[in-house]
């Protein structure tokens, strides 16, 4: 069964790491790229949409494939959490990550889990902090390319070891 998380926004954006650097725009493409990134809604089927108030700026609603962004307009983000979760078919398959308590209290009494904001991000730091251990990447080390000679050396090593179990 796939979850759909949705994301109090902002609650989220003032508790991420170096949440005061950056224009609000920034901070809320940070957000995105953590989220489509890191997955700490965990599956590929669950459904991850961020709530934010207001109007978009310069984020286009169409950004990332895998996040789903809504702005609010002229009501609360806080409302529209609590009417998604209202008019939803399935409450019971929705968490909402925020350390709101209003909103925690009313989309748990419709149903909804619960998620705070600290163990959201927590489960997306574990997430890269896995995925970077499973494929070797040492973090700040991306841009890092091997010279030519030892890419041969790696590419003949590999050769050696597939012809050896093969035969």
């Amino acid at each position: 069964m796939s979850l759909q998380y949705l994301l109090d926004g902002y609650n989220i954006i003032h508790q991420m790491p170096e949440a005061d650097k950056g224009s609000l725009e920034s901070l809320r493409d940070r957000l995105a790229q953590l989220v489509s990134g890191q997955r700490p809604q965990g599956s590929l089927r669950n459904k991850v949409t961020i709530v934010f108030d207001g109007q978009p700026g310069f984020l286009s609603p169409n950004s990332f494939n895998d996040v789903k962004i809504i702005f609010s307009s002229d009501e609360s983000a806080d409302d529209k959490i609590k009417k998604l979760v209202e008019y939803s078919d399935n409450p019971k398959a929705i968490v909402v990550v925020t350390d709101d308590n209003g909103i925690r209290n009313v989309v748990r009494s419709l149903g909804a889990g619960v998620m705070s904001v600290k163990d959201f991000l927590n489960k997306g730091s574990r997430n890269a902090a896995v995925a970077n251990k499973k494929t070797g990447v040492i973090q700040g080390s991306q841009d890092k390319k091997l010279s030519s000679s030892r890419e041969r050396q790696i590419n003949e090593e590999f050769e050696k070891r597939w012809i050896k179990n093969s035969k």
